[in-house]
């Protein structure tokens, strides 16, 4: 099932793994696939009690992996807007939020596409999400950029 002796890696020739697929799509630029093979955070709720190199380690991995999928969503959903295909971008960048819901770029992005493609009281809606999440969370507002394209949307 391993291979290595210093670095473990699971042999992927004898198990599959969402994380390999997920890269192997990254690679071939097949990012419809990377993205569906992204299934969440990287070893979520797996804990292992006094072993903080191994926390620090998945965390640095939960991070690579979360950042890679929503690049995936984003160039999805610039894609999609290239062609003319707004719901089909909102989607895509509704993905990404979902990926990183504090990401304020990715937000806007969010809000920018269903208004492209006429949904203003949806583009609204997840502005004020995105506000109150930050808020909730946080304590902060978003930053001037976000707020100047809401107030203009309004």
């Amino acid at each position: 099932l391993f291979q290595g002796r210093k670095t473990l890696r699971l042999n992927s020739a004898v198990i599959a793994s969402d994380v390999d697929e997920f890269e192997r799509a990254l690679e071939a630029q097949d990012l419809e696939t990377a993205v569906d093979r992204y299934r969440g955070p990287f070893l979520d709720g797996f804990f292992l009690k006094d072993a903080p190199e191994f926390e620090r380690w998945a965390d640095l991995q939960r991070a690579r992996l979360a950042r890679r999928a929503a690049e995936a969503c984003t160039r999805l959903a610039g894609r999609a807007a290239e062609r003319g295909d707004h719901r089909g971008s909102a989607e895509w960048w509704r993905r990404a939020v979902e990926v990183d819901a504090f990401d304020t770029q990715t937000a806007l992005g969010l809000v920018r596409a269903l208004a492209a493609g006429g949904d203003r009281a949806g583009a609204l809606l997840a502005a004020r999400r995105h506000e109150e999440l930050l808020q909730r969370e946080l304590g902060v507002a978003p930053d001037l950029e976000f707020r100047e394209a809401v107030a203009r949307l309004r």
